[in-house]
């Protein structure tokens, strides 16, 4: 049964994420749109304060697109490109954020081309990999085991 549990947040503070409880761990089922290092289907510990440790990999890169200017001018359109494109899905939308999910099977050049063509067809978009890098942006190499 699904439920959520708090994730530290580098800045401060946590977010609670959709997980499922698996003997003592849980396998999150969204993407988390301020905690880093995890992704849909990968299964972890909680530890104290909201820490966490992977137990093993889903699969999943997550993307977060963010804005100024707000998304709700094109989160539909991006969301369908997103799903026919790459096989992600939207997994967390906010007034500023979109937290995509996407199977890392799909390459990260046809994931970057697609977010790449997005900031360049609108002004004051970013976007980002939550579970590629670490917080000193070494590459996390995860997907090399997976």
């Amino acid at each position: 049964m699904e439920q959520h549990i708090e994730l530290r947040v580098d800045l401060g503070g946590v977010e609670p994420v959709h997980a499922e409880p698996i003997g003592g761990r849980y396998r999150l089922t969204h993407s988390p749109g301020l905690v880093y290092g995890v992704a849909a289907g990968d299964e972890i510990e909680v530890l104290e304060g909201g820490e966490f440790r992977v137990v093993s990999r889903g699969g999943n890169l997550v993307i977060r697109v963010l804005t100024a200017d707000g998304v709700s001018s094109f989160a539909e359109q991006l969301e369908a490109q997103v799903r026919d494109a790459i096989g992600g899905r939207l997994d967390g939308r906010d007034t500023n954020l979109l937290v995509f999910t996407v199977p890392v099977k799909t390459g990260f050049p046809k994931v970057e081309r697609l977010f790449e063509t997005l900031r360049e067809n609108r002004t004051g978009i970013h976007w980002e990999f939550g579970n590629v890098y670490d917080s000193d942006g070494h590459e996390l190499g995860w997907w090399n085991e997976v």
